[in-house]
């Protein structure tokens, strides 16, 4: 039988294997959020899910930005989505992925991003895909968008197929206010028609009621309905909050909202109001109900009932409604009172009845006929998603998708996902899924026997690509992986640069970077191609930024050889590149600084500083300060200010954690009490000494010291470092800076001390005489606080941030040698551990430190419950869990016995310590943050392991992955030689001496020995027992093999040992003798039994026999 003949029968056969009875496809595509541990957003994602098989189908795909902007939109025909996502609203530091927002087309059978930005909003507005309507084999999109400024809003209309997006708005239409959401409506003109009338809800100018606008796509012109035309309008809710419409378009609903005033109860109350799109007429008076009716709060029912679902901010309650046509007009049928709503509130209408599902944080009820009932489910976690398809419902439990029975009211099935918190669900219909297909790969199984690939494996050549997507499923191809956007700081231009990786999947191939050089000529980049993954770094040349103007431009990341031109393994890839401009916030400072407290430093320096070269707006804080410190660019505060509560110390840690200035001045004795807390996560502590008195000097002026000239700044108190447990035994801190710096005994304290932080600078003076100086007219103190000033406030644009992560590279990096070695972050990747939280949101007060309440930037999954970070709902771990900060050294070869100091907390007696598999002897300290521990032997040749605490009973855990690294096994250097003069004759017979010598290993002093010597295959040779000498103790075995057992201790001056002298004879012998030796095979063992290989060549000789 012939190959391709053996494989189609092997191919029929596994159509046979799958042609077994299976069950319906249940597909859903799931959007994921992952969230840090301060419920940050930070990563979006989409899944493909099938409960047919019972579990994710093979590949995941991230959007654009950082969080969602709409929910998800489905084609008619079943066979493309839309994904509207983009930044954070209000920004966040760091801002992980894209500055704009953007709509992602994907394939849904099998799910792909078609283009991960196939639209892109305009610098300043806020777009997002509200609407979409299916015609044949194209589709219109409507992208609503809004500025800052409420009074805007602006409605396009988009035409898309399956390939990609119109390069042109089919029309656009300025709003009358700002945009609420859109539904395609029918019409009189276009009844079903190619190009649909379009209403939207918008906001009215300042003080006027909420409008409806229509536009009409034909003759492009907007219609406005206003609230007042509306009979039995409430002038109170003039806040609009949702709109819907039935599949067929035959009506409108909105939702206004307000503040019941005629009952004096001043409790939120809502209107739904109907619209006729064809006569273009409100449908009598609006419906009255209880509470605040959501975005998403009004939903038709397959049988023409409307229901609204609204709640009670503030409180527990909630109201479902429902409202039936009577007439020409709408009523209310029925409003039931919920509570349970604080957790969370959504709800879904069945698409085949009247049916309705309805969440209230982890409880779901079904109503079956839209009548509640008793029919109830309970979940672990509160309900983020839910979508009722005609395969059935599917709702988000946190990081799970379950299938719901509506009979039963029990979950069937569940897909727990890794990369985040389900924020939307899209159930496909079967009917527009290809059938019958047994892998699921978008291909039916008479499909893939034609083109020969496996019917039952979805990626047949394991490439990532399901064959249904594939360009050639039978041979793997590149796929061009590259980010969606690159960020460049106006502020920053010249000195910052950014880290573009560039992958290509499962296949190394060779890429290239092109870009309009005409349209971005301030763009540096390098290098300008590479093959398989590699980096790209990119930043911009100030002397060819547009002055005042906004710059950016799409570079774009193409394969060299193709597989299907702009096929499935996306080539080219669009990267957004973008200056941010510079900030033009004024430079403010706050004075904390009481009065009565030493010299009024505000008042004699703060004049001077309102000059050239800072300019500095000042204010003067005269009790507490709340909220955010961002708008300042310098903090200057007195000791006595942080005694007196003036500020809260995460409040502080924020604002230089994002890239603020702050400058501490000592004052009494008893602020140093005070002031200890303050400085002790910025690794510094208060000395209980005072600083020497006398000028100051320095020797190397680097940094803030540049300027520093001998100054006598005297104070009661001084600082002193105070390198946290987390830090005991790990690198340094970055960027710390101390007066004096040498000359005096260790531990002197200092009377200055700045360092960075985060992306931002602290300097600490132990006392105010120097300010003092500077605002009496003394030119050094004037220059060096003026200089110390500009210091800090330089820290955002002179940290270098190559990831964008929000953690200094010298932080990531710390010991600068441009590798990730065990135990740091990476600072070439924003998100280290692959968690979907950058690293600079784990560590969010970028400290580099994993302090409680924290995850762990190089550990996925920081509290070890098996769901990652990002999807984790309480990822931080307990407290009291161990944590291991740090190993140092952190890499020691495979063999063991290394002496290493572990730092963290919650290192216990009691607790093991493990590497890899192995358990290592361990020695902690007193009060549990830091240990010395002798490493176990590697159980292979190398490589990375995690670094393991167990608590006693195994309750509690700590892990830092790849925490150390073992290095290749030691060889034992080996060498044989035969003395000549130790050759006799003995009759027939030829006797001799085999001496084997070793180099011991570096460092070593002593290592236990086993040696094995095969016997020779010289006819008549045998090894003597007799007469052996040398470290080891010699034996010869029943097979006639000798064992050299021993240990070795290295001497000063002697670079090899004698291991043993091991005596032969060789029968008969005459003329030369000519014996073979082998290798000799054997193993040392260092004192914790970790082994080290011997390693030798062979050995033959040709001696001459002695008369």
């Amino acid at each position: 039988m012939s190959g391709a003949c053996a494989r189609r029968v092997a191919l029929l056969l596994a159509l046979l294997v799958c042609a077994a009875p299976a069950a319906r496809a249940q597909r859903v595509l799931a959007r994921t959020a992952a969230l840090s541990a301060t419920r940050q957003a930070a990563a979006l994602y989409m899944h493909s899910l099938d409960f047919g098989r019972g579990g994710a189908l093979p590949g995941v795909n991230r959007l654009p930005g950082s969080s969602a902007t709409a929910p998800l939109l489905l084609w008619e025909s079943g066979r493309r989505c839309v994904a509207g996502s983009g930044p954070a609203h209000p920004p966040q530091r760091p801002e992980p992925g894209d500055p704009d927002t953007v709509i992602s087309l994907a394939r849904t059978a099998p799910f792909q991003l078609v283009e991960p930005a196939v639209y892109r909003s305009e610098p300043g507005w806020r777009e997002w895909p509200a609407n979409l309507r299916g015609n044949g084999d194209r589709c219109l999109l409507a992208v609503l968008g809004g500025l800052e400024t409420p009074e805007r809003g602006r409605l396009r209309l988009l035409s898309f197929d399956e390939n990609g997006m119109a390069p042109v708005p089919v029309r656009e239409w300025g709003l009358p206010g700002g945009a609420v959401g859109a539904v395609f409506t029918a019409s009189a003109a276009a009844p079903g028609g190619l190009l649909p009338t379009v209403a939207v809800l918008c906001r009215g100018p300042t003080g006027a009621p909420p409008v409806l606008a229509l536009c009409d796509p034909v003759s492009g012109r907007i219609t406005r309905h206003s609230m007042v035309e509306l009979p039995g309008w409430n002038p109170v809710c003039v806040e609009p909050d949702a709109i819907a419409s039935p599949p067929n378009g035959a009506w409108v609903a909105v939702s206004l909202s307000g503040t019941d005033l005629d009952l004096g109860t001043g409790e939120p109350v809502s209107q739904v109001a109907f619209f006729d799109p064809v006569r273009r007429a409100w449908a009598g008076a609006p419906v009255r109900v209880q509470g605040v009716v959501g975005p998403e709060g009004l939903r038709f029912t397959a049988r023409g009932a409307c229901w609204a679902g609204s709640t009670v901010p503030g409180t527990d309650f909630a109201y479902m409604a429902r409202m039936d046509l009577a007439g020409e007009s709408w009523a209310k049928r029925a409003e039931f009172p919920l509570s349970g709503a604080s957790e969370g509130f959504l709800f879904r209408t069945s698409p085949l009845g009247n049916g309705v599902a309805v969440a209230l944080g982890r409880h779901l009820e079904l109503w079956p006929d839209g009548a509640r009932g008793t029919l109830r489910a309970e979940f672990q976690d509160t309900l983020g998603a839910m979508a009722w398809g005609t395969e059935g419902l599917f709702v988000g439990e946190a990081s799970r998708v379950h299938r719901v029975d509506t009979v039963m009211g029990v979950s069937t099935g569940a897909v727990l996902l890794q990369s985040g918190r389900v924020t939307g669900l899209l159930p496909l219909s079967g009917e527009y899924l290809p059938h019958p297909d047994a892998d699921v790969d978008g291909l039916t199984d008479a499909e893939e026997l034609a083109l020969g690939t496996r019917p039952d494996l979805p990626d047949t050549d394991g490439d990532g690509w399901p064959d249904g997507s594939d360009p050639d499923p039978l041979r793997p191809a590149p796929r061009l992986e590259a980010a969606s956007a690159v960020l460049l700081r106006g502020e920053a231009a010249g000195s910052e640069l950014r880290a573009l990786r560039v992958g290509t999947g499962a296949v190394p191939a060779p890429w290239v970077v092109e870009h309009d050089a005409g349209s971005m000529p301030w763009l540096v980049m390098h290098p300008l191609s590479g093959r398989g993954a590699g980096v790209v770094y990119l930043g911009a040349d100030p002397a060819r930024l547009p002055a005042g103007a906004p710059a950016g431009g799409v570079v774009r990341i193409r394969l060299r050889e193709p597989v299907s031109g702009s096929g499935p393994e996306q080539s080219p890839v669009g990267v957004q590149v973008r200056v941010l401009p510079v900030r033009e916030r004024a430079a403010r400072l706050l004075w904390a600084w009481p009065d009565g407290d030493g010299v009024d430093i505000p008042g004699t320096w703060g004049p001077r500083l309102a000059g050239p070269p800072l300019y500095f707006s000042q204010e003067r804080a005269d009790g507490p300060v709340s909220g955010d410190l961002s708008p300042y660019r310098l903090v200057a505060v007195h000791a006595a200010a942080l005694q007196r509560g003036y500020f809260a110390r995460q409040q502080l840690l924020d604002y230089l954690g994002g890239g603020g200035g702050l400058l501490v001045v000592g004052g009494a004795p008893e602020t140093g009490r005070a002031l200890a807390p303050w400085l002790a996560p910025l690794g510094m502590a208060v000395s209980a000494e005072a600083p020497p008195a006398g000028p100051q000097p320095v020797m190397a002026g680097t940094g803030p010291l540049r300027w520093w000239a001998g100054f006598d700044p005297g104070g009661q108190y001084g600082f002193v470092r105070a390198d946290t447990a987390a830090r005991l035994f790990a690198r340094p801190l970055p960027a710390f800076y101390q007066v004096p710096e040498s000359g005096f005994p260790p531990g002197t304290p200092a009377v200055l001390m700045a360092r960075a932080y985060g992306h931002g600078r602290v300097a600490a003076l132990s006392s105010d005489r120097i300010p003092a100086a500077a605002g009496r007219g003394d030119a050094k103190a004037a220059r060096f606080m003026e200089r110390l000033a500009a210091w800090l406030v330089r820290g955002p644009v002179e940290t270098r941030d190559m990831d964008g992560d929000g953690l200094p590279d010298d932080l990531e990096d710390a010991d600068g040698n441009g590798a990730r070695d065990p135990g740091e972050t990476d600072w070439l990747a924003a998100d280290s551990d692959g968690d979907g939280v950058p690293d600079g949101m784990e560590d969010w007060n970028r400290n580099g430190m994993v302090d409680p309440g924290e995850t762990d930037p190089r550990n996925p999954d920081s509290d070890g419950d098996g769901i990652w970070d990002g999807a984790d709902p309480a990822p931080a771990p307990v407290y009291g869990a161990p944590h291991i900060a740090s190993i140092e050294p952190s890499s020691g070869p495979a063999e063991g016995g290394t002496l290493v100091a572990v730092a963290g907390r919650g290192l216990d007696q009691g607790a093991t310590l493990w590497f890899g598999d192995r358990q290592a002897a361990w020695t902690p300290t007193p009060g549990g943050v830091a240990a010395l521990a002798r490493v176990p032997e590697s159980a292979g040749e190398g490589g990375d392991v995690e670094v393991r605490i167990e608590s006693p009973g195994g309750g509690l855990r700590g892990i830092l992955p790849g925490g150390y690294r073992y290095l290749a096994r030691t060889r034992v250097p080996v060498r044989m030689e035969v003395d000549p003069a130790s050759l006799k004759r003995a009759g027939d017979c030829v006797e001799g001496v085999l001496k084997i010598h070793a180099t011991p290993p570096p460092g070593l002093t002593a290592i236990k020995f086993l040696r094995l010597l095969d016997l020779p295959k010289t006819e008549g040779f045998q090894w003597l027992e007799e007469g052996a000498s040398g470290l080891g103790h010699v034996t010869k075995n029943s097979l006639g093999r000798i064992q050299v057992v021993g240990e070795m201790r290295a001497r000063r001056g002697e670079p090899e040992i004698l291991l043993g002298a091991v005596p032969w004879r060789l029968c008969p012998a005459a003329g030369a003798v000519k014996v073979s030796f082998d290798a000799v095979r054997g193993v040392a063992v260092e004192s914790n039994g970790g082994r080290m290989p011997f390693e030798g060549a062979p050995l033959s000789v040709e001696l001459p026999v002695p008369e």
